[in-house]
């Protein structure tokens, strides 16, 4: 098995219980213009968490509707693996659910981006914020 999908899967294996901390929500704002991908730009603007859920904000440009969309993966400073799955969407706005959620203790994430060509690798420093 891919190491990326030990992390998912061993966090659905335990039942999602969560680390029985309830966190108040927090972001973390951050601005990356990534390089083309299968013909497409993304640019990712931030994420937030609370609740035991992760969302990642993303934008493409260039998206053309017969291309298989690129696996997004991110692997936060401890060495954990996340998976983001676009769950809003439309020909460029992407909100994606991170799976398992992200600490807000985390201070880095490794975004790795997988599509038919190619492999896009961006280090994402974090600084969080709470309301």
């Amino acid at each position: 098995m891919p190491e990326t999908w030990g992390s998912v899967l061993a966090h659905h294996l335990r039942g999602n219980p969560g680390d029985g901390v309830d966190r108040l929500p927090a972001s973390a704002t951050f601005a990356a213009t990534l390089p083309e991908l299968d013909g497409v730009r993304y640019a990712v603007a931030g994420l937030h968490t609370g609740f035991d859920q992760t969302w990642l904000h993303a934008r493409a440009h260039g998206r053309s509707a017969d291309r298989i969309p690129p696996s997004w993966w991110l692997r936060d400073d401890a060495g954990q693996w996340h998976v983001a799955v676009t769950f809003v969407g439309d020909d460029s706005y992407q909100q994606m659910l991170v799976v398992p959620s992200i600490d807000p203790a985390t201070t880095a994430l490794e975004l790795v981006i997988d599509g038919q060509t190619a492999r896009i690798r961006a280090h994402l420093p974090l600084t969080w914020w709470s309301p």
